[in-house]
């Protein structure tokens, strides 16, 4: 996590040296204090901080994954608000007495780790941690938490929460999964969360929820599209590596449309892939880099020589070797870059583009 530790006050900047020295991270204190804390020793920098403080604080907010304010809560409410977009975004924000005596996770508690840094935080200087929110307080299952633990995208964080209320509010959640989940995931479960391994399909389970009242809130963990009724969340596994190859200089838009037909294809999300693979050849292809970048999802390059240890495991192509050295790209590219599984879409072609789907047998975070 990059991490700053921002002050006003001498013994704000002093409290801030101590946390920069036990968890690391840049501290920002006035021009006037940075001679007393400045040393050739520190593994860490220090800067000044800048005026107005309200346009500083927003520039810290987007360039930090977290930020640690040891002063008045009202001063970092008043500065942030401006710039405080989704929690699905935003940096985890921690705000500290000068004193230390308090550390009160402020913003983004969950997936911003903001409550997980708020104990870190108080056990470097002893603080007592404050953490305000419901599903931690009351021990019940908050959704996002659940998610990110096991590496799973929500597909709607409206869904999540209300799911995550209803479980705060007394009422039973029940998990519906077509893969068995960790142990540590289950034996950590709160009494009123109950877990439904659906091997074969959710259709039946789905059938009868849409057809029930719906007392309790559900979670469907699933790569599939499904329709989901009120009081129920999507979450989806992202354990699927798509291989793909082009013609030089296809557009983004028409790879986009058949990485999404390809998915289609397959019977997946496209939420569910966790990343794409080309060989060294496609590295610079600005259409592919187009795709990764709005599905958020990291570019693997795959060398041709490992190409060729595995290429006679597929269907190959004299031209495809006359042109590039190997005899096929996508179907090999998703196989090197996955972990154990096997190809759930063998080979889809379209408007010069070739996909490959391979599905991992570990549907959760690894």
């Amino acid at each position: 996590m990059k991490l700053a530790i921002v002050t006003l006050t001498k013994g704000a900047s002093e409290l801030g040296k101590q946390l920069c020295d036990r968890i690391g991270g840049t501290l920002y204190c006035k021009e006037e204090f940075l001679k007393e804390i400045k040393s050739d020793k520190l593994d860490y920098e220090i800067h000044s901080t800048e005026k107005p403080f309200k346009a500083f604080a927003g520039k810290l907010f987007k360039a930090y994954d977290g930020l640690i304010f040891i002063m008045a809560t009202g001063i970092v409410v008043r500065s942030l608000a401006p710039y405080i977009e989704s929690k699905t975004s935003d940096p985890a924000i921690i705000v500290m007495d000068e004193a230390g005596q308090h550390a009160i996770s402020l913003l983004s508690g969950h997936l911003g780790g903001g409550n997980e840094l708020t104990h870190l935080v108080a056990e470097a200087v002893g603080a007592a941690p404050v953490i305000t929110t419901a599903s931690d307080v009351t021990k019940n299952l908050a959704v996002d938490m659940f998610a990110q633990s096991l590496g799973l995208v929500i597909e709607s964080m409206e869904d999540a929460k209300t799911v995550t209320a209803m479980g705060i509010n007394g009422r039973r959640i029940r998990i519906f999964t077509t893969r068995e989940l960790p142990e540590t995931t289950t034996g950590a479960l709160p009494k009123n969360v109950e877990v439904y391994v659906e091997e074969e399909s959710m259709t039946e389970v789905l059938n009868d929820l849409n057809n029930s009242a719906l007392e309790e809130g559900s979670i469907f963990i699933s790569s599939k599209p499904i329709q989901i009724p009120d009081n129920c969340v999507q979450l989806i596994p992202q354990n699927y590596v798509v291989g793909i190859g082009c013609r030089r200089d296809t557009s983004g838009n028409v790879i986009k449309e058949v990485f999404e037909a390809a998915c289609e294809q397959a019977g997946i999300l496209k939420d569910a892939v966790r990343e794409l693979a080309t060989i060294q050849l496609k590295s610079d292809e600005k259409g592919i880099h187009q795709l990764v970048d709005e599905l958020k999802i990291p570019l693997i390059i795959i060398e041709l020589e490992e190409i060729k240890r595995v290429q006679d495991r597929f269907k190959g192509s004299d031209f495809v070797e006359k042109t590039i050295g190997v005899r096929a790209v996508a179907e090999p590219c998703a196989m090197l870059a996955a972990d154990e599984g096997f190809m759930r879409l063998h080979r889809y072609a379209d408007q010069g583009v070739t996909i490959a789907i391979w599905e991992e047998d570990n549907a959760f975070k690894r």
